[in-house]
C-alpha cells in the first residue's frame, strides 16, 4: 500500500514500515529487515556486504552448502530484495542488475524487486524493450491496475 500511493520515496520509511508490518509474524524478519534494508543508501560496496551477510543465512551452518549469492531461504530472499529496491526504488535497470550480480536465487529475488519497482513507479518505469517481449502483457497490466485500484481504497 505504502507503494502504491506514490509521491515521494524514502528508503528509511519503507524499512520501518515493512519491519513494523512483518514483526507481528516473524520477529526474526523484522530484525533482518531493519538491519539491511536501506544499508548501504545505494553504495554499491556498501550493498555487496550486505548481499554477502545474507548469502550465509538459512544454510544452515554447513560450510559446503555456502555459496555464491542468495539462496532459496525465505527470510535473506524477501531482505536482499527489499535492500536490493531501497537501494535503486526509481532505476529498474541498476535494481535488476544488482540483483542479478548477487547471485544465487536471482529469478526470485529478481521477481520480487521487479514488483516492487513497478508498483512504486508504474509501468512507465520499464523500457519498452523489455515489456514488448512479455507474454500476454496487456492482462498482466490489466491486472496490476486492478490490484492499484484496490490498493489504493485501502489507504488510509
Amino acid at each position: 500500500r505504502l507503494l502504491a500511493a506514490g509521491g515521494t520515496f524514502s528508503a528509511t520509511d519503507f524499512r520501518d514500515a515493512v519491519a513494523a508490518s512483518v514483526r507481528p509474524f516473524s520477529e526474526t524478519l523484522a530484525d533482518l529487515i531493519d538491519e539491511t534494508v536501506g544499508a548501504g543508501g545505494g553504495d554499491p560496496n556498501d550493498s555487496e556486504s550486505v548481499i554477502e551477510r545474507l548469502s550465509v543465512l538459512g544454510r544452515d551452518g554447513d560450510p559446503l552448502a555456502i555459496q555464491h549469492g542468495i539462496g532459496g531461504y525465505v527470510l535473506p530472499t524477501v531482505a536482499a530484495a527489499l535492500h536490493l529496491f531501497a537501494a535503486h526504488p526509481r532505476d529498474p535497470a541498476q535494481a535488476l542488475g544488482r540483483t542479478m550480480l548477487a547471485g544465487g536465487d536471482t529469478d526470485t529475488v529478481g521477481s520480487l524487486v521487479g514488483g516492487l519497482v513497478g508498483t512504486l513507479n508504474g509501468e512507465d518505469v520499464w523500457p519498452a524493450h523489455l515489456s514488448s517481449n512479455v507474454q500476454n502483457v496487456e492482462h498482466l497490466i490489466r491486472v496490476a491496475d486492478s490490484f492499484s485500484e484496490v490498493c489504493s481504497g485501502l489507504i488510509c
